[in-house]
């Protein structure tokens, strides 16, 4: 995902509930890279070029059976802190 200058961004970020509980395990992509977030629900993808859009999921949490959420054109670079919210299966 670098640019063609083979410069790219860190984005780090949590994984919390709506209750700001960390959800350890869930999944983070940033174009074709997935990355599972550790035990406090953390996760960091190297290399992000700006603006970029990011999908966060968790299929098994005891809160929930299935969250996702999905942020489009992102530009900051750091740390994000992201409740993924319920969405429902029809």
């Amino acid at each position: 995902m670098p640019d063609a200058g083979g410069v790219g961004i860190a984005v780090k970020g949590v994984v919390q509930d709506k209750y700001d509980v960390p959800i350890a395990g869930a999944k983070a992509r940033i174009g074709s890279t997935v990355v599972e977030a550790d035990a406090n629900g953390r996760f960091e993808i190297d290399g992000v070029v700006s603006p970029y859009d990011l999908d966060v999921w968790a299929t098994t949490t005891s809160t929930y059976p299935i969250i996702a959420a999905r942020y489009v054109g992102l530009t900051r670079v750091g740390w994000l802190t992201r409740r993924a919210r319920r969405h429902h299966r029809r």
